[in-house]
């Protein structure tokens, strides 16, 4: 999956599963939303749904008071409207993209609804292909290519029991401490001081294994 800025959009497994069957359960496009939080920096999906619509091959129709009613509703069951930033649709067996003539004035539609300054898009099809953008339409309107990446809950007791099991089979190779930095098998070198291998002061360098074995034979020999 190309991610051409390096940011992640996590999505819950339930919101994931959900979202995919969603996709999966029509011969048409299909559409909905979402709601996303941010958390110690990250972007995540939290739910999906589906609103009332008409659905097609190239095209979902959803009536401006049906989803009046929808979000109505969605506010008396105690939904927050606040944290609806995600609108998905899918493709089916198509490729995943935006149609500039009606996928991004329906963007433009919603966000009027919502009042939020930031939405995320998804794009799906059934062979579980996505695009995924974030549309930033405050202060500036500028769009973010993303990836989606499932968030996969890890518990105490697995960590523990890989733990175990790294500890009895792994054994890591030490580094040695020289005045220079830091000595590592492939030549990486982060320093405080600077090095006689390279005119950077500081940071990291990467050195080629010929300088780097003339320079242990060097240090051998003082």
């Amino acid at each position: 999956m190309n991610n051409d800025s390096g940011i992640k959009v996590k999505i819950t497994p339930e919101a994931y599963a959900r979202l995919i069957c969603y996709i999966e359960a029509v011969e048409s496009e299909i559409s909905g939303l979402g709601e996303v939080e941010l958390k110690d920096g990250n972007i995540i999906i939290t739910s999906v749904t589906t609103l009332p619509q008409m659905c097609s091959a190239a095209s979902t129709d959803i009536k401006d008071d049906e989803f009046a009613k929808w979000l109505e509703d969605y506010v008396k069951a105690g939904g927050d409207p606040s944290k609806l930033r995600l609108w998905w649709h899918s493709h089916y067996e198509m490729g995943t993209f935006l149609s500039a003539g009606t996928d991004v004035p329906t963007i433009t539609d919603i966000l009027g609804t919502t009042g939020a300054d930031w939405f995320i898009v998804i794009v799906g099809n059934v062979k579980h292909e996505f695009l995924v953008n974030v549309e930033i339409f405050s202060p500036v309107r500028f769009t973010i290519k993303a990836q989606l990446e499932l968030m996969v809950p890890i518990s105490e007791e697995l960590r523990a029991e890989v733990a175990e099991e790294v500890a009895k089979n792994v054994e890591e190779e030490k580094s040695m401490l020289t005045k220079f930095g830091v000595d590592f098998p492939y030549g990486i070198y982060p320093r405080s001081t600077p090095s006689p291998l390279s005119d950077t002061p500081t940071g990291f360098v990467k050195v080629s294994k010929k300088r780097r074995k003339k320079w242990m034979q060097s240090r051998t020999q003082d």
